[in-house]
């Protein structure tokens, strides 16, 4: 779910974005290449995405992705560690990776003249990483993504709760089942012929996509023709990606301590359609209405607080209603409060002003996050993986302004039922206070 904007924005919101200037084409290699221009400013944004992310970790190496997005970053055959620092460093570039589920991305910023200096890099990364380090290297990297974990989930302990709960709703060997970056065991096991052979499989021409937004120069395609088309093709075939059973039916509940107040917490997840199939849009919307007020109206008294988180992606999906209770209630009325709410939206009482306002408000900030170059570029490589279509940007928030309250109705009596949900309670301390 995208954060909200203020609703002097929302009229502004209710038409379309023009299509900008768009090309998009193949090298022989096969590479995907985006071109967006963007003339606000003399800077540029390059993404490179590979479709190669934790839904693609062997079994038993959970996180082998994350780790070689961290190995990417020591250098290559041409170019070590420092020279490419110092490379973006003298043409003022920011960079940064992530590993989501999906996918493992690569994307810098910096002025239009920056460009030769990003591609540069991000060719070596593709071609020449393999094979040019040893279990030395690999250990400091596994250090660090063991710390990334330990300072982001287990030292965590909401946050632990909720990759507990994340654990329980995906069946064990689904990628989501244990996180991104996955548990130190398996961070530990992981060998330099594996990271080798990881990068053989993903990171090649055909199957990664390389977005650049802004300012771009006459030279644009040229360079990446220069520092791209050069690379050889893949001489094996892409492996398959696999596929995951969903949560099984049947309501479940995990149990935890809610801390050292007096408020209950209970949080309701679901598995929900994955990005762009039939019912993601209306739960997006959905997520925004209930966030804006639909759900003090619908449910008033029992919620101190409500959140509402919806993940949509191939390959991890899930819908999460969040509320704390007042003091001194229990988190069954907690529950009970959600259940009655549903049932109203599934009735059709949402408002069409509450889901015209949630409608405008979901396109407005969609169309915020795209001000900004580098989330353009991410934004851009994303639709592009997950459709083909001629309107692929647009596509998205179209699907958003179709979005009605029976939509709505009908993706919560189909989604967001008591047989496939995972309940999460988590009552105050007993005799502990601040």
């Amino acid at each position: 779910m995208l954060t909200p904007l203020l609703s002097g924005l929302l009229a502004a919101a209710a038409a379309l974005a023009p299509a900008e200037p768009v090309r998009t084409y193949h090298l022989q290699n096969g590479l995907e290449v985006v071109l967006i221009a963007d003339r606000r400013l003399p800077m540029i944004a390059v993404d490179v995405r590979y479709a190669a992310g934790r839904a693609d970790d062997p079994p038993g190496r959970a996180g082998l992705a994350h780790v070689v997005e961290h190995l990417a970053h020591e250098g290559s055959r041409h170019a070590d560690k420092e020279e490419q620092r110092f490379a973006h460093g003298r043409s003022s570039v920011h960079a940064n990776a992530t590993t989501s589920y999906d996918a493992t991305e690569y994307y810098a910023a910096g002025p239009t003249d920056a460009l030769e200096a990003i591609l540069w890099v991000e060719s070596e990364r593709m071609a020449f990483v393999r094979g040019q380090h040893g279990a030395a290297t690999l250990g400091v990297v596994k250090e660090i993504v063991v710390n990334e974990r330990r300072e982001r989930i287990d030292d965590e302990p909401i946050t632990a709760i909720f990759h507990r709960a994340q654990a329980e709703l995906y069946p064990a060997g689904h990628p989501c089942s244990d996180g991104v970056i996955g548990p130190q065991a398996s961070i530990d096991a992981v060998t330099i012929a594996e990271v080798d052979a990881f990068l053989a499989a993903w990171y090649r021409p055909d199957n990664a996509i390389l977005t650049i937004v802004g300012d771009l120069p006459p030279t644009a395609e040229a360079l990446v023709e220069r520092y791209f088309g050069g690379l050889a093709a893949a001489d094996v075939k892409r492996p398959a990606r696999p596929t995951f059973t969903q949560i099984a039916a049947g309501e479940r509940r995990l149990v935890a301590e809610r801390g050292l107040d007096d408020a209950p917490l209970v949080a309701i997840a679901w598995p929900s359609p994955a990005f762009g199939d039939a019912g993601d849009a209306a739960l997006d919307v959905l997520a925004q209405a209930l966030e804006r007020g639909a759900a003090r109206r619908l449910a008033p008294g029992e919620l101190a607080t409500f959140v509402v988180a919806q993940q949509s992606s191939r390959a991890c999906a899930h819908f999460v209603l969040g509320a704390s209770g007042r003091p001194g209630a229990s988190a069954d009325e907690l529950v009970a409060a959600i259940d009655r709410l549903l049932e109203a939206v599934a009735a059709g009482e949402l408002r069409e002003a509450e889901v015209s306002g949630a409608r405008a408000r979901q396109i407005a900030e969609h169309r915020r996050m795209k001000g900004d170059l580098v989330t353009r570029a991410r934004l851009a490589a994303a639709y592009r993986a997950g459709s083909r279509d001629a309107g692929w940007e647009q596509a998205v928030e179209r699907r958003w302004a179709a979005v009605d309250p029976a939509a709505i109705a009908r993706a919560v009596r189909e989604h967001l039922t008591r047989a496939r949900r995972l309940v999460i309670v988590a009552e105050p301390m007993k005799g502990r206070r601040p």
